[in-house]
């Protein structure tokens, strides 16, 4: 079963749904929530434990940071591609072993954050962002709206920000930097709670196929990992303008 589709038409089927007190309080969602989140935080600390290795280690850092750094930036691209396009026809254990992968080559490409802004401010953009990302998770856990129609909005925002980076790449503006910045922030902190109210769909839409479940919420886990990584860019960009 594909979980990877647009789930907007269930969104409206299921209005009443969010109104009604077993769906917020059904166990087994409760548990593929937690599932979902222990799998992301655990990405996470692989990042995290990377990041740190790679940023303190001459040797590893001239491997990662030298002519292999094109590769790991490529595999960091197409490696969510392929997890989308293939979810259905792997294993759990794949699947798995695919998003923590992932989780270790992103530490190594997000290792050169701690050497130019250092520990202290990549500290606090990460509690700010944990913050962030719990309050919109929270929000979108709970709401009684349909979020899914504003995706169109998301995506063209990102492609303004997108855009407009591009263009600073030669304007070297720091007013434009701080805008772009902000809005990734608040553009990531809406797809956070998008996905997850997605992944509670899926969890209904899916009823009673539990592998399928399972892969469903290694694959929420990977969307709500990259929206955690996106925003928290953006966040420390902002912290490192306020210590310059």
């Amino acid at each position: 079963m594909d979980y990877t589709k647009d789930t907007s038409n269930f969104n409206k089927s299921q209005t009443s749904t969010y109104t009604n007190s077993t769906y917020s309080y059904d166990v087994g969602l409760r548990n593929h929530m937690l599932l979902i989140y222990q799998q992301m935080f655990f990405a996470l600390l692989i990042t995290s434990l990377v990041a740190g290795f790679v940023s303190y280690s001459p040797s590893l850092w001239t491997i990662v940071h030298g002519p292999l750094g094109i590769l790991l930036m490529i595999a960091t691209i197409i490696i969510p591609v392929y997890f989308t396009l293939k979810i259905n026809q792997m294993s759990l254990s794949k699947a798995r072993g695919l998003l923590f992968s992932y989780a270790a080559l992103m530490g190594a490409s997000l290792s050169y954050i701690l050497a130019i802004f250092g520990p202290m401010t990549t500290f606090k953009a990460f509690v700010s962002t944990g913050g962030m990302f719990g309050a919109t998770c929270l929000y979108g856990y709970t709401t009684k709206s349909d979020l899914s129609q504003y995706r169109h909005i998301f995506f063209m925002a990102l492609i303004g920000i997108l855009i407009a980076s591009l263009i600073n790449i030669f304007t070297k503006s720091s007013a434009i930097e701080f805008m772009i910045s902000a809005a990734g922030v608040v553009i990531f902190a809406g797809i956070t709670a998008y996905d997850t109210q997605k992944a509670k769909d899926v969890y209904y839409y899916m009823s009673g196929d539990q592998i399928s479940r399972s892969k469903a919420a290694v694959f929420c886990a990977l969307s709500l990992y990259m929206d955690f990584i996106n925003m928290f860019v953006y966040m420390v960009r902002l912290f490192g303008r306020t210590r310059d």
